[in-house]
């Protein structure tokens, strides 16, 4: 998502929004936990997953207003004129007790508002409480632009990407069965754009089976990298290195795939992009995938208990650009208040999984020391951190690393401001400590 400042405001305001890291700005963050917590137990998991068609048809990209999001300005890279694999929206719900649904949309970023609709329209029709359905982004960068700040998509496509994840919801919560779950952890490969050395590596795979572990259900893989092998150039539809990844993972295992991105905020692919993008999308996504199977004999059982907590964080808006552009409608969000003090409001939540997973959502991008900051914070022995949900309010850098010259402080330019890091850490905080106290005596595991 490279793009220039431009000289006039309205250009400069265009570039901003453009950021490739979805810039919904619709949820920032208000610190304290809600009180909506929810702990239970049970003798084993019912879970279910469904897939939702996301793509536009051939003759929907002929109108030209499919314009494609995540490189570049306002409408430099035009709309999308073809397809070359398809954009799904995947969900898999979990229920011990209590239910929680966890949804990934094939798209740059899904703005808070748009998000909220979905998240009403899927608990509505399945009846699990809209707080405990958490939408996500894999945040490729070859599909329409939901943000609304590349030149956006038809609101009939957004109305369509509402009714089809709130069906998958309502498919995937009805048609759970009596299941088990695994984690196991292994290592994949990214490089950090910030020249840190170094990214989450951390390659997560969480396997459903039937209860008596003998039929592969679905899997759930877990990884922090930037879908950007597809470059600016190119305007045919795709979920980047995703696609191959969850296709080869599905036909080793003959079982449906998710991928939810982590820390992605300075995890690219690869340093470097060829000609051949699609055949280097499509070996990176298979790598991956061969990697995730590895792990099949290191799975580890969870126990069938579950608790989720959430929490709400306000952000000040410092980036002056940013909080014009949402008073001119460019960057549409939960703001509020005069210029001089516009402020963001957005939700995380953190879910647990038996006595070993621990999974942390945050509605933007985390670079990869604020990643592994928050799963420091962590309980458990595995920390998964899931990003873009809910929201997509790009860049969190931690302040030690603000303005550092790193990659240009390209992402500095994207960011809300500097204190939006220790705002999320310090309301995460308390989330973590209370998920610390739950004791495996406590929630009887």
């Amino acid at each position: 998502m490279r793009t220039l400042l431009g000289y006039s405001l309205f250009s400069v305001l265009l570039f901003s929004a453009a950021h490739c890291f979805g810039q919904s700005l619709t949820q920032g963050l208000t610190q304290g936990l809600t009180q909506n917590v929810a702990k239970s137990f049970a003798q084993d998991f019912k879970v279910g997953t469904a897939i939702g068609n996301i793509t536009p048809t051939s003759v929907e990209l002929q109108s030209g207003l499919y314009f494609m999001g995540g490189y570049g300005s306002w409408k430099d890279r035009g709309p999308a004129t073809g397809i070359h694999d398809p954009l799904t929206a995947r969900v898999i719900c979990i229920e011990a007790g209590t239910a929680v649904c966890l949804v990934v949309i094939d798209s740059l970023g899904v703005p808070g508002p748009l998000a909220q609709q979905i998240k009403q329209a899927a608990a509505i029709k399945s009846g699990v409480p809209i707080s405990n359905i958490l939408v996500s982004a894999t945040h490729t960068h070859a599909a329409p632009d939901l943000l609304g700040l590349w030149g956006g998509s038809p609101t009939d496509y957004r109305n369509r990407i509402v009714r089809e994840v709130a069906g998958a919801v309502a498919s995937a919560y009805r048609g759970r069965v009596s299941s088990t779950l695994a984690f196991a952890e292994g290592k994949g490969v990214a490089h950090n754009r910030r020249d840190w050395g170094f990214t989450d590596d951390n390659l997560g795979l969480m396997l459903i089976r039937d209860v008596n572990n003998t039929t592969v259900l679905g899997a759930v893989v877990f990884f922090a990298a930037h879908p950007v092998i597809a470059p600016m150039a190119n305007r045919d539809i795709s979920s980047d290195f995703v696609h191959s990844l969850r296709a080869k993972l599905s036909r080793t295992l003959r079982a449906p795939v998710i991928y939810f991105n982590g820390a992605i905020g300075d995890a690219n692919p690869k340093r470097d992009r060829s000609d051949n993008y699609w055949s280097d999308a499509e070996l990176y996504g298979e790598d991956l995938a061969k990697r995730a199977a590895m792990l099949m004999d290191q799975l580890e059982p969870i126990k069938p208990t579950l608790s989720i907590e959430h929490a709400t964080l306000e952000v000040p808006v410092d980036n002056t650009v940013l909080a014009i552009a949402n008073l001119f409608g460019i960057v549409e969000g939960n703001i509020a208040g005069p210029i001089w003090n516009r402020r963001s409001t957005s939700s995380l939540s953190h879910l647990r999984l038996g006595g070993s997973v621990s999974i942390t959502t945050i509605p933007g991008e985390a670079v990869t020391r604020l990643g592994l900051a928050i799963k420091k914070m962590m309980p458990l022995t595995y920390q998964v951190l899931i990003g873009q949900t809910d929201d997509s309010l790009g860049y969190l850098i931690p302040e030690d690393e603000w303005q550092t010259d790193r990659n240009g402080n390209y992402e500095e330019s994207v960011s809300l401001g500097k204190e939006s890091a220790g705002r999320l850490l310090s309301a995460l905080k308390p989330l973590m400590e209370r998920a610390e106290q739950q004791k495996p005596d406590t929630i009887q595991e």
